[in-house]
């Protein structure tokens, strides 16, 4: 190597032909010798050290490896080759058990609204049976317990047709929840499912085991839904099926496919077996059947067993129909549309017929292929006829208010969803509703979903029919003053009421709960719909003075300062920028920090909501206190540029 750097070519040829004599390859060597470091002193170490392995950068003694090393990369010995980081793999996240509904997205848990309260009710049933079991483990069993196994241990020794006794028997035990606690842990669901198809005392037998979540699974798994099916396609068949639905009214076949279905129907609260049932509805002909069975029957005065098959019939279509993901039921719209519009205005069906009817169009409509075939069919104008029914009472009757919190509900956000057509919404358009709708507003009974729906309809239907409006603002006490309140309850973060009624067992009844469908004009949002039916009540002669006398500007200022309801916005805006011409209403507005929020939605905010903010600030301009606001906020430039932007996007278009 020094014969090299010399340039002495003739003495370091000779070097290379005497280490060759030696055995050495000289290229070997000067690897090597570039490997321990150029320049090094006499008699100093290499850098790699005596017996260890070459390739492997030093770490700093001390050091704690970490899953962020490669983000600390000057802790590397300085001896390490440059450009080569100490890295290690700490980012392997394991996937966790399906059943949990749980995605792993980069280290982080997501879940949607559905899983997550599938999720809660699944550790909440688990809760309740593990503290039912302490409380009779430590209270002791008073002997239903032994009669539970003695009546079950007789099932099992009988013949299936001798078996309705016993049975027969359980019914008074299972009416406790120990008792059915006790029944499952002997496996009594599996038993009872395999005589589903020979004895109907069965069927309610696993209807009263069915209240406890749990259950509903454990049925399933058993087998218990697809007896159920089978039991569907044997009781109708598609190749003769008017003749088969007559024949089933005859005797008692119809109570016993009503129970069956029923149960069917029970046991989809639970989200797994409601997926898995659609998943075989199709290859089953369970659609078809189903929109039969809703479609025969008399229109007039019907018996009390074709209530019950139509009343278990339309629950059915509602469980599947949950949440607006049935294909199959979508396939037979016009058919399935009609059908339940015939159950809904039929004089011969029950309330409670007409009910279910009316939450399953409402479930069916959260599907935009569904709305045009339910709207032709006329579904708009039959849950209006039963609005008429249900509301028709006095609010502070207990009859009236029993109906109207059983029937309202689903049948208002039923309505709600159809508006989202031009058809439907012309059914909520009409003073009608405002006569029936609004004294519901201050009622008892108008908690939860119930208030949250009226104030949506009410909503749309104030947008376009000013009857309503009027209505809303006439009286010495207003019903917009009620808005007013329940508004600020909202903001508060304050209980609204008491929440939706649970279904036997404590088990929620979700697949009845109608969801509203979000669409241009309708987020399903309390706080959204509120200040849209406000907006609607500022734009009237009298309105904004209503509204001030109501309190409603200081919670329009609360709003737009709240990030949480940003969708609000725009229509806040527009609230203010209406009252601001009173003057009442602009030295109210003056107090009040609105400036600095309207701004700032003028300069972020894109579109309708910006307009909104720019008109407001411009009528609050015409107060001396407003004007100051605005100029120390750098509102002149704030709207400038609004305004600047607006015209070019204007000329643009027309471009």
């Amino acid at each position: 190597q020094a014969a090299r750097r010399a340039r002495d070519y003739a003495a370091s040829d000779g070097l290379r032909a005497r280490l060759r004599e030696m055995g050495v390859e000289p290229e070997e060597v000067a690897v090597h010798a570039e490997r321990g470091g150029r320049g090094r002193r006499d008699g100093e170490a290499a850098a790699w050290g005596d017996g260890e392995e070459e390739g492997v950068p030093h770490v700093n003694e001390g050091v704690q490896i970490t899953p962020h090393l490669h983000e600390q990369h000057h802790l590397v010995s300085r001896h390490s080759i440059t450009g080569q980081l100490l890295t290690h793999d700490y980012q392997t996240v394991e996937e966790l058990p399906p059943e949990l509904g749980l995605n792993v997205v980069s280290q982080k848990w997501g879940i949607s609204a559905e899983a997550a309260a599938a999720l809660k009710a699944e550790r909440e049933a688990a809760q309740r049976e593990a503290k039912l079991a302490k409380a009779v483990k430590s209270s002791g069993d008073d002997g239903s317990h032994d009669r539970v196994r003695a009546l079950l241990g007789e099932v099992r020794d009988s013949r299936a047709e001798d078996a309705g006794q016993p049975l027969e028997a359980l019914a008074p035990l299972l009416e406790s929840a120990a008792s059915r606690l006790c029944l499952r842990k002997e496996g009594g669901i599996p038993f009872l499912v395999r005589l589903l198809p020979t004895q109907p005392a069965a069927t309610a037998r696993l209807l009263q085991l069915c209240a406890e979540r749990r259950a509903q699974l454990e049925v399933h798994e058993a087998g218990g839904t697809t007896a159920l099916l089978r039991a569907l396609r044997a009781a109708v068949p598609l190749s003769a099926t008017k003749k088969a639905v007559a024949d089933v009214r005859s005797g008692e076949g119809d109570s016993i496919l009503a129970e069956q279905l029923a149960l069917l129907t029970m046991t989809m609260r639970h989200p797994e077996v409601r997926e898995a049932v659609r998943a075989v509805a199709g290859s089953e002909g369970a659609y078809e059947r189903l929109v039969a069975l809703l479609d025969d029957g008399p229109l007039g005065t019907a018996g009390s067993l074709w209530n019950e098959l139509h009343m278990s019939t339309a629950s059915l279509v509602t469980a599947l129909a949950y949440g607006g993901r049935c294909k199959g039921l979508a396939a037979l719209a016009p058919q399935l549309s009609t059908a339940l519009v015939t159950r809904l205005t039929s004089s011969g069906s029950r309330v409670d017929v007409r009910v279910a009817c009316a939450t399953a169009i409402g479930n069916l409509s959260t599907t935009a292929a569904m709305r045009p075939q339910l709207v032709a069919a006329g579904a708009a104008e039959a849950l209006l006829t039963l609005v008429r029914v249900a509301a028709s009472g006095p609010p502070g009757r207990q009859g009236a208010s029993t109906l109207a919190e059983a029937a309202l509900p689903n049948t208002i956000a039923a309505l709600c969803n159809l508006s989202l057509l031009p058809e439907g919404m012309a059914a909520i358009a009409q003073p009608e509703v405002g006569r029936l709708l609004i004294p519901w507003l201050d009622s008892a009974v108008s908690s939860g979903p119930l208030l949250s729906r009226l104030i949506a309809v009410l909503a749309k239907g104030a947008q376009r029919c000013t009857a309503i409006v009027e209505m809303l603002l006439e009286g010495g006490s207003p019903p917009v003053a009620m808005l007013a309140r329940f508004l600020k309850s909202s903001l508060d973060n304050t209980e609204l009421g008491v929440p939706a009624a649970a279904s036997a067992g404590g088990v929620p009844d979700e697949a009845s709960e109608v969801v509203v469908s979000e669409g241009e004009e309708d987020s399903g949002d309390f706080v959204g719909n509120s200040v849209r039916l406000l907006t609607a009540c500022s734009r009237h002669a009298g309105g904004p003075a209503a509204l001030c006398a109501a309190g409603v500007l200081p919670l329009l200022s609360t709003l737009l300062r709240a990030p949480d309801h940003a969708a609000s916005h725009g229509n806040a805006a527009l609230c203010i920028a209406e009252c601001a011409t009173e003057p009442r209403c602009l030295a109210v507005l003056a107090v009040q920090p609105v400036v600095p929020p309207l701004l700032d939605l003028a300069h972020r905010g894109e579109g309708q909501t910006m307009k909104n903010a720019a008109i407001a600030l411009g009528r609050l301009a015409s107060n001396e206190r407003c004007l100051h606001a605005i100029r120390e906020n750098h509102g002149i430039e704030i709207l400038a540029r609004a305004m600047k932007g607006d015209v070019a996007k204007t000329m643009g278009t027309r471009k």
